[in-house]
């Protein structure tokens, strides 16, 4: 769940549309609707031809009846069945990344979670389970790691920035079927899920917060940071900073 854009802040895929529209590409993959969308054309047609031959225009009523009905039984197959859940795939990191390991310190302000109002440097709700992920979003501000002592003691304190993806947490699975989570969670109607989208999967919410030992993945180079600049200082630190490509990846230690 993202802010109106054209591309995707979690793959980067130019794709536009409406929130209410989703339900039917996630639910539908075959998106097979030509018997509902032939029944409404030929009774137009018949409609139509009864202008000229009056006969048709019982036979066109007929029609008509039977493709409401139709569209009525499909509406009601459609808020009965679970939004489907996509393969969660952890995207690899990229060539000459490394992992660094110590304490999260914010680097201005954190970041407001929109499905609570809360604040907090970095969190992710989302909705998975064995079949893949139903739903995510994300809220993360700029953070500053301070590495920890160690075989990673060499990169120092290291600015995080850009997209930052968090590790697919361990789900430990303690009932016999998925539980059933739905838009009417305040949660998820903060993010502007409509409350009749049903999804067959458990609700995770993971957050990071000021002093938390994190461990982080990426690639590291030098850049200015305004933040840290300064009078006749431009404030170069060692910055990992994620892409949709290649996000950073994000996740907790003991």
């Amino acid at each position: 769940m993202q802010a109106p854009t054209r591309e995707c802040i979690e793959c980067g895929t130019a794709m536009v549309g409406p929130l209410v529209g989703l339900r039917e590409l996630l639910s539908y993959r075959d998106m097979n609707l030509v018997a509902e969308r032939d029944m409404w054309l030929i009774s137009a047609l018949l409609a139509g031809g009864s202008i000229v031959m009056p006969f048709l225009l019982p036979v066109s009523i007929v029609t008509l009846g039977a493709a409401a009905v139709q569209a009525r039984r499909l509406r009601r197959v459609r808020a009965e069945l679970p939004v489907a859940a996509i393969a969660e795939v952890r995207p690899p990191p990229p060539a000459g990344a490394v992992t660094v390991r110590g304490t999260v310190h914010a680097l201005r302000a954190s970041a407001r979670r929109a499905w609570d109002g809360g604040t907090s440097i970095a969190a992710e709700l989302a909705v998975r389970w064995v079949g893949g992920l139903y739903l995510r979003a994300t809220a993360v501000a700029p953070f500053v790691i301070a590495s920890a002592p160690g075989a990673n003691a060499s990169h120092g304190d290291v600015v995080v920035t850009g997209v930052v993806r968090f590790a697919p947490p361990m789900i430990k699975y303690r009932v016999a079927g998925p539980p059933s989570v739905t838009g009417a969670d305040p949660r998820l109607a903060a993010l502007g899920v409509p409350a009749e989208w049903r999804f067959a999967g458990l609700l995770h919410v993971d957050e990071i917060t000021e002093g938390v030992m994190v461990a982080v993945t990426g690639t590291i180079r030098e850049e200015p940071v305004a933040a840290l600049a300064s009078y006749r200082d431009g404030g170069t630190a060692r910055v990992m900073r994620g892409t949709t490509e290649t996000p950073v990846l994000l996740s907790t230690t003991p």
